[in-house]
Parts: C-alpha cells; structure tokens; sequence
C-alpha cells in the first residue's frame, strides 16, 4: 500500500478469468477490460480506521486473483474513542477478461458488474448491487440491499436470496429463475424461456413482464396473496389457497409461486396492467416477515473486525 492509499496490480490470466473479492465498505467495479490479464486498482480513503485497514491483492497458483479488505482493530484507540466506525472505506476498479468467475462478498458502500459472461456471485449486507449486460449464470444474496439488473441473458439462469431489498430486472432475458424473498419485491421485464421460473416469498410481491404469456402454466400456492394477469387464460382454484393458471394456446414456461400474503402480477409487455384478482381476497395484509438476527449489531461486529462478510451474511441471512 503506498503512502497516499493508492494501489494497483496486474496480473497474467490464462483462459478464464478468476476473481475472489471481499470489502467491507467501498464502491467495487468491476467490467471487462484486456484479454488476457486482470487489473485491480484500490484506493483506501483517509478517515476513521485508516491505520487498522489494510489491503491485500494476490494472485494463487491456479491463477486467482483474491482481493481483500482486512481490519486490525486498535483496541487502545477504540478504548479513547468507543465512538469509532471500523475500518476505513475502500474503493476497488476491477478490469478483467469478458470470460470469467466471479466471487464479490461486501457490507455496505456498492457493487458494480458491466459486461462479464461466466459464473458471477454478489452477496451484500446492506449496500446496492447494479449489474449490466451479463451473460451466463448469477447468484445474488441481499439482506436489505436493493438490486438492479439490465440486459442480463443468463442461459444457466439466476438465483436470488433477498430479505427486504428489491430487485428489479429489465430487458432481460434469462432460462430459468429460484428466488426467495422476506419481504422485497422481485420484478421481471423481459422474454421468458421454458424455465422453470421458482419464486418463493412470505410477503413480497412478485411481477413479471413478457412480450407474451402464451402457453405458460402458472401454479400458486399463497394463504391471502392474488394472482393476477391481462390475458385470457384458463384458471383452477383449489382448497387451501392453491390456484392454477394455463395460457393458451401453445406451451410456455412454467412459473411456480409459493407465498403467505405477497401477490404475483403476470402482465404482457404491450398490454394492460394486470386486473384479474385470481386467488385469495382483495386485500390481504401482508405478514410480518419472520424476527431475525439484530441487523445493526452485526454490522458493528463486523466494524470490529470480529466477523467476516462471509460470516455477517451467514448471520443475517439464518
């Protein structure tokens, strides 16, 4: 780390590219940059925690690249100053190869991911994710970070773990989708594939927008949640809160929703708004999303550098 708390390296990358990355807080973007190598810039901000944060940037014998923020708490300052506020932030530009993997872990600050193809992770605390223009397979974990995607085609699908925070997808296009969410609203614009598209909630909304529902098969399970769509289509309700939809004609994705109190709106692009209540009342009260661990005490304790990220989004996350 030099004096002015400016730091870049280059590394070789042979065939597809490796990033393990870890910030506690800090912008990290990342997007493709020259074949065959991998440019990693930090700048560590002057502040509270300067002296205790440090960076270390290595590349391992397989040819990943690890990037890391570490905090060494200064128990003698923090006795004078109990009022301290962790380590300092950290901002990381990322340039690497358009075929990649991809491992981003953060608490807070933001996450920044541009035109990559490969398997990409992101896993947040509490700061927002926005990625454009991916390509393959991405696996997101939120708590209460909202999360923006465009024009993602993800051939090997998404995955989404979210507690309170949004996530909105537009021009997108992507063959299969699992997500669960606490309370955060989960929306999709763009073409569906065969799927199938899984999404599982105890009070967050679920919307998809597609140029056309033709075919697809719609099965929903919720205690006082709706089902709702602006095209014609047959519908079957059963006991228990179970109901199901089938768009004719042809044969389309299948779409699985299981829920307490949150709706799902299906709605094609061109059309109306959708208007069709399906399933429980007219208005349902959302449930309480389950109690959970103290939020802001975790964050303090990774501040003092007694748990990880990985660990603070394991806590969160149980």
């Amino acid at each position: 780390m030099t004096d002015n708390g400016n730091l870049t390296r280059t590394f070789p990358i042979g065939g597809s590219a490796r990033l393990y990355l870890r910030n506690v807080d800090g912008v990290i973007d990342i997007a493709t940059g020259e074949a065959g190598q991998m440019a990693v810039q930090a700048i560590k901000h002057a502040g509270p925690g300067y002296n205790q944060t440090e960076i270390e940037i290595s590349q391992a014998a397989d040819g990943q690249v690890s990037v890391i923020t570490h905090y060494f708490e200064d128990l003698i300052a923090r006795l004078f100053h109990p009022l301290h506020t962790g380590p300092a932030r950290v901002d990381y530009t990322v340039r690497l190869p358009k075929d990649c993997q991809v491992d981003v872990a953060f608490v807070s600050g933001q996450a920044r991911l541009q035109n990559l193809a490969g398997e990409i992770r992101v896993r947040s605390v509490s700061g927002p994710i926005t990625l454009q223009d991916l390509a393959g397979r991405v696996e997101i974990n939120t708590v209460s970070g909202p999360v923006s995607g465009l024009r993602l085609t993800l051939a090997r699908g998404l995955q989404l773990e979210t507690v309170s925070g949004d996530a909105v997808f537009d021009d997108s296009a992507m063959a299969a989708i699992a997500a669960n969410s606490v309370s955060g609203l989960v929306r999709l614009q763009g073409a569906l594939g065969a799927g199938p598209y899984q999404f599982r909630s105890v009070s967050g909304d679920v919307k998809i927008i597609t140029p056309s529902l033709a075919g697809c098969q719609v099965d929903m399970h919720a205690l006082s949640g709706r089902l709702r769509a602006n095209a014609p289509a047959r519908r079957e309700r059963h006991n228990g809160g179970h109901m199901q939809m089938t768009f004719m004609p042809g044969n389309g994705a299948h779409i699985s929703f299981n829920s307490v109190s949150g709706d799902l709106d299906l709605a094609t692009a061109d059309g109306q708004p959708a208007l069709e209540p399906a399933a429980g009342e007219d208005s349902a009260q959302p449930a309480a999303p389950p109690a959970g661990p103290d939020r802001l005490a975790i964050l303090e304790r990774v501040s003092r550098g007694e748990l990880s990220v990985d660990e603070a989004l394991t806590t969160l996350k149980d």
